[in-house]
């Protein structure tokens, strides 16, 4: 007769690693193969470059870093903007976004012009209590 072991979960290995460069407001993203996708920021908080580099060997090395944003210092990392986000597409090709300092210019895509200003539409009207309640009656959990 057999004697039953319960599994023990192992926790994961946690590494502090510093960002490569200098670099500061670090974000990474891990494809499927393992590959570490890093950004980063570096230069003056108003006015910085974005970053990507990756490594192929668990942050032990990275490759070469390449500036992402096509203008010096086109970057903002001060205040509430907490550095560049990063996502992984289809086959693992890196997306980035960060918010463009004063000396940013939005291009087009393809286009050497600025992009006309954007307006939001306006929000709709409010709905009414007893509708706002009818379509939450049924999502509302009581603890």
């Amino acid at each position: 007769m057999g004697c039953a072991v319960p599994a023990v979960a192992v926790p994961p290995v946690v590494t502090a690693v510093r960002c490569p460069d200098g670099g500061v407001q670090p974000q990474a993203a891990i494809d499927s193969g393992g590959k570490i996708h890093l950004i980063y920021l570096k230069g003056e908080d108003g006015k910085c470059d974005v970053f990507y580099v990756t490594s192929v060997d668990g942050a032990r090395t990275w490759g070469k870093a390449l500036r992402v944003n096509s203008q010096p210092g086109a970057a903002i990392a001060t205040g509430t903007v907490r550095g560049a986000q990063i996502a992984l597409g289809k086959g693992g090709r890196p997306h980035v976004a960060w918010m463009g300092s004063s000396v940013a210019e939005p291009k087009a895509p393809g286009d050497a012009g600025s992009l006309p200003p954007q307006r939001a539409p306006p929000p709709p009207p409010p709905p009414s209590s007893s509708s706002l309640l009818s379509r939450l009656a049924g999502a509302l959990l009581w603890a």
